[in-house]
């Protein structure tokens, strides 16, 4: 069943507990930089006119306020997180061009001081799907660099554009440019994703999948209530808590190993 309210204090995880597919949402910092800061911003309004109600709302009805999360990322294997790097700086940010698909490990550097919550998908053959997607993605991005941050799509998305919607045929389109097997001389042969959109496109792409199987889901949109996947952290938060496909797993931060913590 769908998340009916946050709990008020939920438990740490240990990097073990973490499993293949999870998704994490990262938590707006006490002290955000600039790029939170104005992530945050934009939320806020993106909140209110995507799904017609203020992050306030959201926080009185499931005890959360999903504008606080500024990044998402998604558990690999081996305790590894894969995540479409959000901290390309302001000179990649000029050039069009992030750092691409990063796997690192649930304890390195980069995210010691992140602060997650951690949503987990409750089907065990979405969940399979979903790592196979993954797997699927970073070899061929390791191999040949066939997709990286999609700044551009991020700047479409803060203007309102979610992209296309989903089908057999689109997704077979994206997973074909991920595979290097497109060559345009007049658009980009490469796939990008922002972070959340990465996330979501994983998991449609799993639930085409299914669907193709003949599973009980009968539409890509089951999953989230919607086909796209240009969708920002905090409207990827809301569809997840309003899932009946996910649950809260748990908080996970690096830099603490036991104990149950309220964010602030």
């Amino acid at each position: 069943m769908a998340i009916d309210v946050m709990p008020t204090r939920v438990g740490f995880l240990q990097p073990n507990d973490l499993q293949p597919a999870d998704i994490l949402l990262k938590w707006l910092p006490d002290h955000p930089s600039v790029p939170s800061r104005l992530i945050n911003l934009y939320q806020s309004t993106a909140t209110f006119f995507t799904m017609h109600h203020t992050g306030h709302y959201f926080e009185q009805h499931f005890g959360l306020n999903p504008n606080k999360f500024t990044h998402s990322a998604i558990v690999y294997t081996d305790n590894s997180i894969l995540e479409y790097d959000e901290n390309a700086g302001f000179l990649e940010i000029m050039k069009f061009h992030g750092k691409g698909c990063l796997k690192l490990n649930a304890t390195d550097d980069k995210h010691l001081n992140n602060h997650y919550l951690v949503i987990r998908c409750n089907e065990d053959n979405i969940v399979e799907r979903a790592c196979g997607n993954m797997e699927y993605v970073y070899e061929h991005w390791e191999q040949k660099k066939t997709s990286s941050y999609g700044v551009r799509k991020l700047v479409g998305n803060i203007f309102g554009y979610i992209g296309s919607h989903y089908n057999t045929q689109k997704i077979s389109e994206i997973v074909s440019k991920i595979a290097g097997e497109q060559h345009s001389w007049f658009k980009s042969n490469r796939q990008n994703f922002f972070c959340s959109q990465f996330v979501c496109f994983i998991y449609l792409w799993a639930m085409a999948d299914l669907i193709q199987t003949g599973s009980k889901f009968e539409h890509i949109s089951d999953l989230f209530d919607i086909d796209q996947a240009r969708i920002p952290p905090s409207e990827l938060a809301i569809r997840l808590i309003k899932s009946p496909y996910f649950s809260i797993a748990g908080e996970y931060s690096p830099s603490i190993t036991h104990g149950s913590v309220q964010p602030q």
